[in-house]
């Protein structure tokens, strides 16, 4: 008689921390069981249909498994909405959800006589849904139907949101296929199902198709809830371009309508914000945020502050290396800890703007933090020391050899890079020496490796076509098919040889169409060099291979109409040129620099002044501003036939535009021009004395 009550009063107990918000009172359902059976207190069903879905809501699996186990134990059936709750546990495990699980109590009611109706499916499903296992919950849709379960508004549900799960890449296609689906068997999709849709769309960037489901909630009636509205701005910020501005008004929305945003609202919106190239925009949520108290979690401040720092790098052809460094200072000065990712969004950031030498203090203040960057990062520093406008190979190298110091290993990718950069550099003893380093690291070189290789022969002061030949069957000795660009370099090799081998070149051109490799614009450009480089040039042939460009359906771009010209220029073609810089034109490529200083350096050669002035007028009214070499020829040209009106002119440009400045070399060849040019002009000035009037005698 006087155990009842005990058993009521822990019972009691026991619900209390199971109703405990926004989670169940972990550790006081383990003191009062406890308790329980140190007084030898028998547990009822009552006690466990309590404590056993109050573990399953803590995630704490072995608790509820324990507890079913000695339900069992004791002589009390599980029933379908025990299994349902043990179920449903296997979405909330620390370790992630897992459906292995789910299904094994799934298949164990069929052992215990019950049968599994549409509830238990559908916490199978929602495990699957969390987990991104399409194909499970597919698998477990068409055994529903086969028990003739009708799938309802919960299955469906809980489909779509596996659709956004989906790993690697969502599939939002076939969550709104659900959504439709869902019509067609009259089950009107709710606002979590819509929810769901609309983040899959998200996750895939699909902006447009998140923008649709949006339109739907809206002629149906149904209310945005948080999670709608954050779910869109996350697709604002995922899209690609991502929409900033749409991202804002959708905060401002929330607000109008009384929905309070999260952290994750805002941290999505200033994404979206700053990834549209408006940090000013994306600072003043930031401040919106710390002002309304978004922010005392450290964690939470110092992420938001990085994504700051990725938008930098990710401005339109600008990166902006002092604006990231102010933010890295904004996080250090309220000690918010900046980490790993932090500092490598930083060393991005410089990477991409070329300022290695930045990056690299970083990379020393990292090591004195005892922080170490990832592949990320040194990937991206080795790939901007070769893509710099000079670039550094030895400090690839550098990089290459901490990536190994701090334990990571390069991959081929990494050694790619840094190959690339000894290629630009015209150094093939230096790519070489990382082709055998890459072989002995147990990696085997690919196409990409090779053509890294080749360009170095195209590329070094003095080209070796014979070594790019030897490149190109080692090629095919290890079983790789060069490419386009790999042929293309070894033409870029025979055409910039001294002088141009345009029957070296012609021949590879050959053997490639023989393999059936199409070529491409970088290796017509390549046989046009020859031409012109030949010895004589060849602007003849030059033209013809750029027709046969044209009639591959390729548009002849900037270097091969600069090309093009420079062989007319030095054979003294000016006609021909002329007629071409009207073709590029037509064809909306701006003649630039390079083609106006081959004609003025052709014209110079026949000290043709009208056409070096009438080049150069043509070159102010483009708005093509000129350099010294083009100067020079120009100012020779006039100076030798005497033409003091265009000299005058020249000269006056020359000294205002700040070209000759700086250096004691080029003003001491601006005042060279400016002597010639005063001596041209008294020699052309007449004289005033009385003698000047008369007739010239003959000298004794």
């Amino acid at each position: 008689a006087c155990i009842l009550p005990n058993l009521i009063h822990f019972n009691i107990q026991i619900k209390a921390c199971a109703k405990q918000e926004p989670t169940p009172d972990y550790r006081g359902l383990l003191h009062w069981l406890a308790v329980m059976k140190k007084n030898g207190i028998r547990r009822n069903a009552q006690t466990f249909n309590t404590a056993l879905p109050a573990f399953t809501k803590c995630g704490a699996m072995d608790e509820a498994d324990k507890l079913f186990k000695e339900m069992e134990h004791n002589g009390i059936n599980a029933d379908a909405y025990t299994f349902t709750h043990l179920i449903r546990g296997c979405s909330r495990l620390k370790g992630g959800p897992d459906p292995a699980m789910a299904l094994r109590y799934l298949r164990m009611m069929a052992s215990r006589g019950l049968e599994a109706n549409t509830i238990n499916y559908n916490a199978a499903m929602y495990v699957y849904a969390k987990a991104g296992d399409l194909a499970g919950a597919l698998v477990l849709l068409r055994e529903m139907e086969l028990e003739e379960l009708i799938p309802d508004k919960f299955t469906f549900t809980s489909l779509i949101l596996c659709c956004a799960n989906t790993k690697p890449q969502p599939d939002y296609k076939r969550a709104l296929s659900f959504l439709d689906e869902m019509r067609s068997r009259k089950i009107p999709p709710d606002i979590i199902a819509m929810t769901n849709a609309i983040t899959a769309c998200a996750r895939a960037g699909e902006l447009g198709a998140a923008l649709q489901v949006m339109v739907d909630i809206e002629s149906q009636g149904l209310k945005p809830t948080v999670f709608t509205m954050s779910s869109m701005i996350h697709a604002c910020a995922m899209n690609d371009p991502p929409n900033g501005h749409l991202a804002k008004r959708y905060v401002e929305q929330m607000k109008a309508s009384g929905l309070k945003p999260t952290i994750h609202t805002y941290s999505c919106a200033i994404r979206a914000i700053a990834k549209s190239h408006d940090l000013d925009g994306a600072e003043v949520i930031l401040e919106e945020m710390e002002n309304n108290g978004y922010l005392r979690d450290k964690t939470d401040h110092r992420k938001i502050l990085t994504s700051l720092i990725d938008a930098c790098a990710s401005k339109v052809a600008n990166p902006d290396p002092s604006r990231a460094f102010r933010y890295l200072k904004r996080i250090e000065d309220n000690e918010l800890h900046a980490d790993t990712r932090t500092f490598g969004s930083v060393i991005n950031v410089c990477a991409k703007a070329g300022d290695l030498e930045k990056a690299e203090r970083i990379l020393v203040r990292m090591k004195k933090k005892g922080l170490f960057p990832d592949e990320v990062v040194f990937n991206s520093l080795i790939h901007a020391c070769a893509n710099a406008a000079d670039p550094h190979p030895s400090l690839a190298t550098k990089f290459l050899n901490y990536m190994r110091e701090v334990g990571l290993e390069p991959t081929i990718q990494t050694f790619g890079s840094a190959m690339d950069a000894y290629a630009k550099s015209g150094n093939v003893t230096g790519a070489a020496a990382l082709l055998e380093e890459l072989q002995r690291s147990g990696m085997k070189p690919n196409v990409i490796i090779y053509n890294c290789l080749l360009n170095a022969c195209a590329t070094q002061s003095t080209t070796d076509p014979k070594m790019a030949m030897r490149i190109l069957e080692s090629m095919k000795q290890r079983g790789l098919e060069p490419d386009s660009y790999s042929y293309g370099a070894a033409i870029h090799a025979y055409s910039k040889a001294v002088p141009g081998d345009v029957l070296g070149a012609e021949s590879l051109m050959n053997a490639m169409k023989t393999q059936g490799v199409e070529p491409n614009l970088y290796t017509y450009n390549g046989l046009i060099h020859a031409c012109a480089n030949a010895d004589p040039p060849n602007p003849r042939m030059a033209l013809t291979w750029m027709e046969e460009m044209k009639a591959r359906g390729l548009k002849p771009d900037i270097r091969t109409y600069t090309t093009v010209v420079d062989s007319m220029s030095k054979a003294k073609e000016f006609d021909l040129a002329e007629a071409l810089l009207v073709e590029m034109e037509e064809e909306g490529e701006k003649p630039n620099l390079f083609v106006y200083s081959a004609l003025i350096r052709a014209a110079h050669v026949r000290l043709d002044a009208p056409r070096t002035a009438k080049y150069l007028q043509s070159m102010r009214e483009k708005g093509v501003k000129g350099d010294t070499v083009a100067f020079n020829y120009a100012m020779n040209t006039f100076i030798k036939t005497k033409d003091a009106e265009n000299a005058e002119k020249l000269l006056e440009e020359m000294e205002n535009n700040g070209l000759y400045a700086g250096t004691k070399a080029k003003t001491k060849t601006l005042e060279s021009f400016r002597r010639r040019f005063y001596a041209l002009k008294k020699s052309k000035k007449p004289s005033t004395n009385n003698s000047a009037a008369q007739p010239a005698t003959t000298p004794t």
